[in-house]
């Protein structure tokens, strides 16, 4: 294995990318440069290197610049004394990446509403007006992309936000807003670019974008941290696949079944929050009432999960509407009286001669 650095870039802003050479093979890998990371399935056999240009954008690039290779899975032939027709293969799957993908999945089908907090928006309008004054407006009119999410139980769904517009660059920066979902989907929701509210309704034939070309003026909904909410909350999704079984000496179709799958929306309460990478070490922090009823919870790729929890009351532990005494039982009192336990004393002893009267 090799592992080769790419960097290109204009100015004081650098695109560094990285590739893995391997000699045959399949391999899930992920690469990361600078805090930023990129997963790959790569077919060694059909192109000996893998990777991307542009893993990290840096303001400038340091003298030593450490770039993580991490193997999740792996399926290559084994070289052994075996007859011509026989084959073999190893397949070595990272049991920890697999648990990790299954809780990720079932955590995303409680999934409702999306939010994407995007910063730096003043910064990124002047700079998008100037590229297309300098380069044109192909660099201008490049969209800013969410990290890839799932939500209602399907993955690979992205948001994408145009600050000048999607086709044509206008001195208002009339913002463009898209879903991007996986084929087949069937979605119906409330997209939003701060308070400005619209309707999507779209079946995906393809994988490919959807949305409003002009959403909102996007100046109007800066915060006063410069940056801008905006997300969907989805109102009805499903999925439709085909299965085909074939039959006969020519394998033509047989039977064909349709299947669609559509998750229950009155059951997802939890809100993904995607943001930019935090500064090392900070963790944010509730405010207010949602300091005592939200659970917030960081991972590695700046995502922040936020769960809405009922508010339980005194624990266990602070309640005084425990029992007082322990069950009775002959010859306890008399051992764990000098503890303090509160026990019930023992029962007395039957008078029979009194009882016989």
């Amino acid at each position: 294995l090799s592992l080769r650095l790419q960097r290109q870039g204009r100015g004081s802003t650098w695109s560094v990318g990285a590739f893995l050479t391997a000699p045959h093979g399949t391999l899930s890998f992920r690469l990361a440069i600078a805090g930023r990371s990129l997963s790959f399935d790569g077919d060694f056999a059909t192109l000996p290197e893998w990777g991307s240009t542009k893993i990290a954008i840096l303001e400038r690039v340091p003298p030593k610049l450490a770039v993580e290779l991490e193997i999740l899975n792996v399926s290559a032939p084994v070289i052994a004394s075996l007859p011509p027709q026989m084959t073999a293969s190893l397949d070595i799957e990272n049991a920890a990446e697999v648990a990790k993908k299954e809780t990720a999945m079932l955590r995303a089908s409680m999934v409702r509403r999306v939010e994407w907090r995007v910063g730096r928006v003043s910064q990124r309008i002047a700079e998008a007006k100037d590229a297309s004054l300098t380069v044109g407006d192909d660099e201008a009119l490049k969209p800013l992309l969410s990290p890839p999410f799932a939500a209602a139980g399907y993955e690979n769904l992205q948001l994408q936000l145009y600050p000048l517009g999607y086709r044509a660059r206008n001195d208002e920066a009339t913002c463009g807003f898209f879903l991007v979902c996986p084929k087949g989907l069937y979605v119906k929701c409330k997209a939003f670019v701060g308070d400005q509210v619209r309707v999507i309704e779209h079946h995906y034939d393809t994988r490919e974008p959807f949305g409003r070309g002009n959403f909102c003026r996007l100046a109007e909904k800066i915060d006063a941290d410069d940056s801008v909410l905006c997300g969907i909350e989805i109102l009805e999704i499903r999925q439709e696949t085909t299965a085909q079984v074939r039959g006969g000496p020519f394998g033509n179709i047989s039977d064909q079944l349709k299947l669609v799958s559509s998750p229950s929306i009155s059951s997802m309460d939890l809100v993904r929050e995607l943001r930019e990478l935090p500064p090392k070490g900070a963790v944010p922090k509730a405010k207010g009432k949602a300091a005592a009823t939200t659970t917030r919870r960081l991972s590695k790729n700046g995502e922040i999960f936020r769960a809405t929890m009922p508010n339980m009351g005194e624990t266990l532990s602070d309640s005084k509407s425990l029992p007082s005494l322990l069950p009775q039982v002959p010859g306890y009192y008399v051992a764990n009286f000098a503890a303090g336990y509160p026990v019930s004393p023992d029962p007395k002893p039957l008078d029979r001669t009194r009882a016989a009267r």
